[in-house]
């Protein structure tokens, strides 16, 4: 006997934020499917609140159901829907006003998929009034929502707003910066200062001091420090390094080796770190780990494996908020091989360990002795940090630079970074090929990174 196919409902939608009402056409549309996949639009034409991430994890927080699933999708629905297996589309109606638009909309997917129903729901009668766009309103105003949208909806509004942060955005020349300013403002993640052009103003005098005094040999004149200034990176890093702003994100338009330098230059690594290391913050569902350093350094030394295992733990505890595990990672566990380079990963952690640090940590552990509790019961029993590291130290950058594309693309892991770790105040870098939810995204990191205001 053939077992009866599964019926698999989609329900599109921005969801910016998703609220009481959404959660109730999700919970209806599981009365007659055995699958829902609510997807998240991709929509240019809106400058959402939260970013595309933010929804989709705040969407996952809010529906705790095995059998609804959670995904973003970029283009057409039909097309979506055909490639999920989907046999239902499933739309919301609050108001009569909404039917003409949603029934053109019917008329078009069928057309485009036509083996695919489209199906109406009319929300509960006492959220009949909801909407996102009126809790967007009600949250920017203070007001508030926390009867309306799931808490963890409301306790992300809530630490936007705790921060108050200056954003620097040096390449506001750029589309895609621009748009992504006028996302942070509109999420309420701090207050952007966005330089116009290639070349910004001129430089204050206190740039021109802050450079020459914190790097003398690259500095000797201040002339020398007036041309620094000239590229926009470092003078945004320098409103940074002076405490007119609390962050810079740049690099949309410049290699990351700019980024890097102008930090250093005019910020400088935090005490106790003479190495700028890069991390990537790797997220599945509940599950986030930090892997470091998959950006900068090649072939570090022992101290600076040490130094990037400090700076990933500073910053997980800011940015993720629980408590730093960390593994440095090798291919032997607790001298299962030996060679030069167990030995310098053996090296990173002796001085780890003469740091004295407060978080627990281990090594030299194979990947799945970091992860997996029953591997390192076998592997490395009594360990403080196998079977349960969230921070994963690299022994180089090749390791960790193909450790996170391929938890990224076969894993299908969410990567975001790199972050820039180790320095005494946030720099952030993007890729050259960011998009505007990437540059929102790297700078709530860094807000993070800066800590919330007391």
């Amino acid at each position: 006997m053939t077992a009866p196919a599964s019926r698999v409902a989609v329900y599109p939608g921005s969801f910016d934020p998703i609220t009481r009402g959404h959660e109730d056409l999700i919970r209806r549309a599981r009365s007659f499917a055995d699958r829902v996949i609510v997807a998240v639009a991709v929509n240019v034409a809106k400058q959402p609140l939260f970013t595309l991430e933010e929804r989709v994890a705040l969407i996952r927080q809010a529906v705790e159901d095995p059998s609804v699933e959670v995904r973003s999708f970029d283009g057409l629905l039909a097309a979506f829907a055909r490639t999920a297996g989907a046999t239902v589309i499933v739309r919301g109606l609050r108001a009569v006003s909404d039917f003409e638009y949603e029934f053109q909309m019917a008329l078009m997917n069928r057309n485009l998929a036509p083996g695919i129903e489209t199906v109406f729901l009319v929300p509960a009668f006492d959220l009949t009034y909801l909407s996102s766009s009126l809790v967007r309103e009600v949250a920017r105003f203070g007001g508030d929502v926390s009867q309306l949208v799931h808490p963890a909806v409301q306790q992300a509004y809530e630490r936007a707003r705790r921060a108050g942060r200056r954003i620097v955005l040096p390449e506001g020349s750029d589309e895609r910066v621009r748009a992504a300013a006028a996302q942070i403002e509109a999420m309420g993640l701090g207050r952007v200062d966005l330089l116009e052009g290639t070349a910004p103003c001129s430089p204050l005098p206190e740039m021109v001091r802050l450079l020459r005094a914190r790097r003398p040999d690259r500095f000797p004149t201040d002339a020398a420090a007036a041309a620094a200034l000239e590229h926009p990176l470092t003078f945004g890093a320098a409103l940074v390094g002076l405490g007119r702003a609390d962050v810079m994100v740049g690099g949309a338009t410049f290699p990351s080796g700019d980024t890097i330098r102008a930090a250093v230059w005019a910020v400088g690594t935090a005490p106790g770190i003479t190495t700028v290391s890069g991390a990537f913050y790797m997220v599945r569902d509940d599950a986030v780990l930090t892997f470091t350093d998959c950006a900068v350094v090649p072939e570090p030394s022992p101290e600076q494996l040490a130094e990037s295992a400090v700076a990933a733990a500073r910053d997980r505890r800011r940015i993720v908020g629980d408590e730093p595990i960390v593994a440095f990672l090798s291919y032997s566990t607790k001298g299962s091989a030996a060679g030069p380079r167990v030995e310098r990963v053996r090296q990173a952690l002796e001085i780890l360990t003469r740091r004295r640090p407060e978080f627990a940590f281990d090594g030299e552990l194979q990947t799945d002795a970091a992860l997996v509790a029953d591997v390192a019961a076998r592997k490395a029993p009594g360990s403080r940090a196998a079977g349960r590291a969230n921070v994963l130290v690299f022994p180089d950058l090749d390791s960790g630079n193909i450790g996170y594309k391929l938890v990224q693309r076969l894993g299908g892991w969410e990567a975001i970074g790199p972050i820039l770790q180790g320095l005494s105040r946030p720099v952030a870098d993007l890729s050259r090929g960011a998009t505007v939810d990437d540059i929102v995204d790297t700078a709530a990191v860094a807000v993070l990174q800066a800590g919330e205001r007391s």
